[in-house]
């Protein structure tokens, strides 16, 4: 996967830090001459946090690949 720059962020982006994928966090902060994305989650304890990031250190949030689906199954009674 290519390094993003600030510039490939916007406000409201779904990422992750590539270190651990599992905490999704939204930017809602970007500093482009300092190459610096702030984010905000929601830890486990639900306490929310605030934190910068280097752009290089964030990937956005993959969509589904072309050709998945989300299917619900439901059974008949």
């Amino acid at each position: 996967m290519a390094k993003l720059n600030a510039n490939d962020f916007e406000l409201g982006d779904k990422v992750n830090h590539v270190s651990n994928s599992t905490i999704k966090m939204a930017v809602i902060e970007i500093h482009t001459d300092r190459n610096e994305i702030i984010c905000r989650w929601v830890d486990a304890k639900g306490n929310t946090q605030i934190q910068s990031f280097i752009s290089q250190e964030l990937e956005k949030e993959k969509p589904f690949s072309t050709g998945m689906y989300l299917v619900n199954i439901t059974s008949n009674p």
